[in-house]
């Protein structure tokens, strides 16, 4: 099993009207592995519509979704991401890397492979 050392070079914040977001505590070059979450994996539509978890299962397998257990769960959409995420299903790891730089304090997002239930803003 790999294992990782990260630096702390992100943090959380509100944003109004859009609930918590991840951001870079530092200029973060393309390419950078910046956040490593455990998964909790469950199975597809085990939460109610109604839940307020119902909005952070992510694809895992074809048989499973999964919650990410740290800062990856509280990424928001962006039709122009600037990170991207990896699956490692056997590790039950999920991995976010950088794919353009990032300016510190600048908001790190992934775009969601689902339909958009929200208004992007």
């Amino acid at each position: 099993m790999k294992r990782y050392s990260l630096g702390p070079c992100t943090y959380v914040r509100t944003i109004k009207g859009k609930g918590r977001g991840v951001f870079a505590a530092e200029d973060i070059p393309t390419g950078r592995l910046v956040l490593v979450n455990d998964v909790a994996l469950i199975e597809p539509d085990a939460l109610k519509k109604t839940s307020k978890f119902n909005d952070y299962p992510m694809a895992w397998t074809h048989t499973h979704d999964c919650i990410a257990l740290g800062q990856i769960n509280l990424l928001n959409h962006a039709d122009q991401s600037n990170c991207r995420i990896e699956r490692f299903p056997r590790d039950r790891v999920m991995e976010c890397w950088t794919k353009k730089p990032v300016k510190k304090d600048e908001e790190l997002t992934i775009q969601y492979c689902c339909a958009i239930w929200f208004k992007v803003q």
